[in-house]
């Protein structure tokens, strides 16, 4: 069963990549095809060359058959020939959870979205330095990823536990959430 599942994750990215990556630039952005499905895709893609997003806070997804499915997403970093992140966002990533009744393939239209975090509840990393990411939920935090070493001095100097790195804190909680 697990095998399925990820060749069909393979399989919409492979769809997704090499649709978008040849779909012609009409007078809206390109569409973004994916296949019907029964389990939530995770989409990462990366946009044609010529293909400029539009300015906005935030990004979504809009189905063009029912435009009433609005589903966050987020334009991050490509990835460069040597696997490092590139210098310009130029890679759309989002989840697409399955529809009732959805035709094949699902086309969606990348469109800008004065506050998309906010008002769909999608994610935001923000680096707070160079050794700490925040998550944020909207305007609402939800967890720091400290990922370079942190000293703290009110520990003693022979203890192992003053300098760390990799680890979350702190974690905020709200009742929304609970």
């Amino acid at each position: 069963m697990r095998e399925r599942s990820e060749y069909r994750l393979v399989a919409a990215s492979l769809i997704c990549t090499a649709i978008v990556a040849g779909v012609a630039v009409a007078a809206e952005a390109p569409l973004l095809l994916v296949p019907v499905s029964k389990v939530t895709l995770h989409v990462a893609v990366d946009l044609p060359g010529q293909m400029k997003p539009p300015a906005a806070e935030g990004f979504q997804l809009v189905e063009v058959d029912k435009a009433e499915v609005k589903l966050p997403a987020q334009l991050v970093p490509a990835i460069a020939a040597d696997g490092a992140a590139g210098e310009k966002a130029g890679r759309l990533v989002a989840d697409i959870p399955p529809r009732d009744g959805a035709s094949d393939p699902r086309r969606f239209r990348l469109e800008g979205a004065s506050n998309a975090a906010g008002a769909s509840g999608g994610f935001e990393f923000k680096e707070i330095d160079d050794k700490s990411l925040k998550l944020a939920e909207g305007p609402s935090p939800v967890l720091v990823y400290n990922h370079g070493t942190i000293t703290c001095e009110r520990v003693p100097k022979t203890d192992a536990r003053r300098s760390r790195a990799c680890y979350i804190h702190p974690v905020w909680a709200s009742a929304a959430r609970c």
